[in-house]
């Protein structure tokens, strides 16, 4: 019966690692010139929980705008970020250094700030948040976040603020900026969203932190849903899934070809930087996340994809990507921001001057 022993456990430890095959090392899911720069924190990830990697074969949806906000008459120079909050659409506007609200019409309601320093003006005013305790607007060249009442009076200037080009998150418990450590180890700080505002702790490991021309590979975003913190670095093709304490639970991998291509044209820039000693331009991949409905919306370029979630499987439900529709000048959207609110999906474009509202495929 002893001979039997050896060979039973081989198979059963087999099999154990047949189960546990999607949690692997960096080295399987990136490109060994991103392995060989990268902070080996960051690298360490891979080791500790299950990459999920999505394939979608399937026909990429072409959808158009049901409507058009500031097409007939000018409302925005530079529309950048949304926030629904009730039936009210809040618009930061960079260019015109303020935020519009309009409703879901397109009707412009109101509208507060113009370029400067003092209370309720702003320099390229970014992120808007509600919490329960009212809204937080990213000010981003003034290097602060406005605290404005649930009637948007000015209450408070506080000395936190996402890096250019990086998102954070707000919302009842927490503020999350973008910004790193001082070492450049840790990609976020987070406080309390409640006066005085103390500082909780730093979390989750930059990308690089040592050759400075590869800095713009941490470009970065957060989103916080239910119970979930979703991070990406956007020159990736990942989004890294936290609990409401911090611990990594999974990372899921788009693995779709045109995010592939992607991932290539950042590998040449990087390659670039080093031989050359200069600053590279990078493609990003991950523009914007959002939860809704049980979904998971991701933005790359000018596509979504529709993510299906339950009991931690993912599954990419659809595909689809924004086109102007005008047959003359048709052309796709590239994205800024999204939001879905009720049946209906709302468009910041990089570049274009408007809002572009669809119905949600």
């Amino acid at each position: 019966m002893k001979e039997f022993i050896i060979p039973i456990l081989f198979l059963l430890l087999l099999a154990t690692g047949c189960q546990n095959s999607n949690t692997s090392s960096a080295s399987t899911h990136l490109p060994n010139e991103i392995v060989e720069v990268a902070n080996k924190d960051f690298l360490a990830l891979f080791d500790r929980v299950p990459v999920y990697t999505l394939d979608f074969n399937g026909e990429i949806q072409e959808i158009t705008p049901t409507n058009v906000f500031g097409a007939e008459s000018p409302i925005f120079s530079q529309p950048n970020r949304l926030l629904f909050h009730n039936d009210s659409l809040f618009v930061s506007d960079t260019k015109d250094h303020s935020i519009k609200i309009l409703n879901t019409q397109g009707n412009l309601i109101k509208e507060i700030g113009g370029k400067g320093q003092a209370p309720l003006e702003f320099n390229e005013p970014r992120g808007i948040f509600k919490t329960k305790n009212g809204y937080f607007i990213e000010d981003i060249i003034n290097n602060r976040t406005q605290f404005l009442s649930n009637n948007l009076k000015y209450i408070d200037s506080l000395p936190l603020v996402s890096e250019l080009g990086r998102k954070g998150f707000i919302n009842d418990k927490y503020i999350y900026i973008a910004q790193s450590t001082e070492n450049q180890s840790k990609s976020f700080q987070f406080f309390s969203s409640a006066p005085p505002f103390r500082k909780i702790g730093n979390f989750f490991p930059n990308l690089f932190n040592e050759n400075i021309k590869l800095f713009g590979l941490n470009r970065r975003l957060l989103y916080v849903h239910d119970n979930h913190i979703y991070i990406t670095f956007s020159s990736l093709p990942f989004i890294f899934v936290l609990d409401n304490n911090k611990v990594l639970k999974h990372i899921i991998k788009i693995n779709h070809k045109k995010v592939k291509n992607a991932v290539k044209r950042n590998v040449t820039s990087i390659q670039k930087a080093i031989k050359l000693n200069n600053d590279q331009t990078f493609t990003v991949i991950i523009d914007s996340i959002i939860s809704t409905n049980g979904y998971l919306y991701v933005s790359s370029g000018g596509l979504i994809y529709k993510l299906t979630i339950q009991d931690e499987k993912y599954k990419i439900l659809s595909m689809f990507k924004l086109s102007t529709g005008k047959t003359e000048s048709k052309k796709l959207i590239a994205i800024s921001d999204f939001k879905i609110h009720k049946s209906d999906l709302y468009v910041a474009p990089m570049g274009d001057p408007f809002i572009y509202k669809f119905s949600t495929p």
